[in-house]
């Protein structure tokens, strides 16, 4: 699942780039536009969206069975299950019977290697609260130039009282300066964390906030802030690149 704490922090776009990037590696992709208020993956990959995801809250198991395979796109290997019509009531919605079944469903389909799940933002609604009790990890998505350290820890809050798995924490929208520091950082990272600290594209100026509630003051050795993994990562169109 990605997801992010706010509206506007690059979520649906990281989601687009990471199922191109697995669908590219070879790996058979189903991308799921489960933001079920203001979906748009459908315009990204100009898809039509009468049916989708919200079709399984409005229609028997028998008639959208064959419609969660989602629509082929122009990548090999990565089809997108659109999010359908809008509905009343989301948080209602994905704790009904219809929802453990669509869940239990992906759990057990060999058609994919991935689910990816493309979900509204953490704080604002309880949607994404809810879709991450059912999905095995879950990657937060923060905006660099503008997420404050108290807003990304109650994120990580919300989801450590789910039952997924929080990979990490991918910093959008952020560039950094080309002076080696980058990489002193993130050595000290990898020998700190128990995880890997990835750089994904080529950084360049580093243009996060100045006024002290930005990414850029967030104390890795914070005991708060340890279970964070940072991943760095500038998006271009037509995917990411990882180095």
């Amino acid at each position: 699942m990605i997801t992010s704490a706010l509206a506007g922090e690059g979520r649906s776009t990281i989601a687009a780039n990471l199922a191109t990037f697995l669908a590219m590696s070879g790996k058979r992709v189903l991308l799921v536009d489960a933001d079920l208020r203001r979906p748009g993956l459908h315009q990204h990959f100009k898809l039509e969206n009468d049916e989708g995801l919200s079709s399984v809250f409005q229609k028997t198991w028998e008639q959208i069975e064959v419609a969660l395979n989602g629509q082929p796109t122009e990548i090999p290997n990565l089809r997108v299950l659109t999010s359908g019509e809008l509905i009343s009531n989301p948080p209602e919605a994905l704790q009904s019977p219809s929802a453990h079944q669509l869940f239990d469903h992906f759990k057990k389909t060999s058609q994919f290697d991935y689910v990816i799940f493309d979900t509204s933002p953490l704080l604002p609604v309880a949607d994404a609260q809810i879709l991450a009790s059912y999905v095995q990890a879950t990657v937060l998505v923060v905006n660099a130039s503008k997420t404050s350290r108290k807003v990304l820890l109650r994120a990580k809050h919300a989801l450590s009282r789910t039952r997924t798995m929080l990979l990490g924490v991918v910093i959008n929208k952020s560039s950094w300066p080309d002076n080696g520091s980058i990489n002193e950082y993130l050595k000290d990272v990898w020998q700190r964390q128990p995880k890997t600290a990835i750089v994904v594209d080529e950084p360049s100026a580093y243009t996060s906030s100045e006024n002290g509630n930005g990414l850029a003051n967030l104390d890795l050795n914070d005991e708060a802030n340890k279970d964070i993994t940072v991943t760095v990562a500038r998006m271009q169109k037509g995917g990411a690149k990882q180095e």
